[in-house]
């Protein structure tokens, strides 16, 4: 049984396998336990920072509900009278940055015409598609950050002096 480094022996595998070609169908296969221990102790850490992380966001869900989150789709009316009342018919001349999430299959634009509308009311738009699904902070924090931190010393050098 496999142990964390954290948690017990500091002994841990990885299994390897070799060819002795002396018996049976002229191999045999030997699996010869040995692990890097910087490897398990990545792969811990990565467990344990996501544990914690889920939890953290089902105990702020448990308390406050899906109301947030969800306020934007129970409000149809409000948000088409808002978006009728928009300058410039809604163009955004601004930079603007969109994350993709390559397998977000909750709001999936990547292959989906669902961008298509942002593209044409963003003038100048910036689009990165990130190796994730739909909560791609949390999946790929160090791919986001690069991306935004990218994207503001490209888009807005005024605000992000490099």
């Amino acid at each position: 049984m496999f142990q964390s480094p954290r948690h017990g022996s500091r002994s841990c595998t990885r299994r390897r396998i070799r060819r002795d070609g002396r018996s049976g169908l002229g191999m045999t296969i030997k699996v010869v336990d040995e692990v890097h221990e910087s490897l398990i102790e990545e792969a811990w850490t990565l467990y344990y920072t996501a544990f914690h992380e889920l939890n953290a966001y089902a105990a702020a869900l448990q308390r406050t509900g899906f109301f947030g989150p969800d306020a934007y789709y129970m409000n149809p009316d409000r948000n088409a009278d808002y978006a009728r009342r928009a300058k410039k018919d809604g163009l955004i001349d601004l930079p603007v940055l969109f994350l993709h999430g390559e397998y977000d299959y909750t709001c999936e634009t990547v292959a989906s015409r669902l961008a298509e509308p942002m593209r044409r009311d963003c003038r100048n738009l910036s689009e990165v598609v990130i190796r994730s699904g739909h909560w791609m902070a949390q999946e790929k924090p160090i791919e986001v950050n690069a991306s935004i931190a990218r994207w503001l010393a490209t888009a807005v050098p005024a605000v992000w002096p490099v």
